[in-house]
């Protein structure tokens, strides 16, 4: 059985991408966090396709307008997608994840 050390050590040299700050790790979490529900998941494999409407989204998620705008200002507050209003569409956003400032 590996000691308590030894997979403190494992974990850094195959993780080297770990924030340096305590700032760093908030931001990272409120990130996983922002990605921990299935509908926002979802919302993000179409936004992947391209930009959409709200209405456009609902269409493919699932749910209700309200709903889904709440987990749309969850992603947004989050960074994870970007809310430019061309038209009344979501400009795509998907695919890009929240890198940590610190």
């Amino acid at each position: 059985m590996p000691r308590a050390t030894d997979l403190v050590r494992g974990v850094s040299r195959r993780t080297p991408y770990l924030p340096a700050t305590d700032a760093g790790c908030e931001e990272v979490a409120t990130g996983f966090r922002a990605l921990s529900e299935p509908t926002r998941l979802r919302i993000l494999r179409r936004l992947a396709r391209g930009e959409a409407s709200v209405g456009e989204v609902v269409a493919d998620v699932g749910g209700t307008q309200a709903n889904v705008s709440k987990h749309l200002t969850i992603l947004l507050s989050s960074d994870i997608v970007d809310r430019k209003r061309r038209g009344g569409r979501i400009p795509d956003g998907g695919a890009r994840v929240p890198r940590p400032t610190a």
